[in-house]
């Protein structure tokens, strides 16, 4: 079932607890409280856009994807600590492909207590 809201798109899938969620900026999502929630990492540059959630409610897991200018990723790059083929905060991982304006994550959950 898909639900419109003002700016995002609230789907719920009531057989796995998913919800998945659709931001168009990262305004939309501090107004949503999603860092407070800790759907989201509290580090994400204020330029994201397009923002896209899927949290499963049942493994307290998360992914998505968001928009962020190549300048922005090299910022954001910074702050983040380099793995062989990823980027992590904490329990939080980041795929940023260098050819994309899109950069995809996960909550790992291995990490996470």
């Amino acid at each position: 079932m898909a639900i419109v809201v003002g700016n995002f798109v609230f789907n719920t899938y009531k057989a796995n607890d998913i919800v998945s969620l659709e931001y168009s900026d990262y305004q939309a999502v501090q107004k949503d409280q999603l860092f407070a929630k800790g759907w989201l990492p509290e580090i994400l540059p204020t330029t994201i856009k397009n923002i896209k959630i899927e949290n499963n409610l049942d493994l307290n897991a998360s992914s998505g994807s968001f928009e962020l200018s190549k300048q922005d990723q090299e910022n954001f790059k910074k702050i983040l600590e380099k793995k062989e083929d990823y980027y992590q905060y904490k329990e939080w991982v980041f795929f940023i492909d260098d050819t994309s304006d899109e950069v995809n994550y996960d909550l790992n959950i291995t990490i996470r207590k």
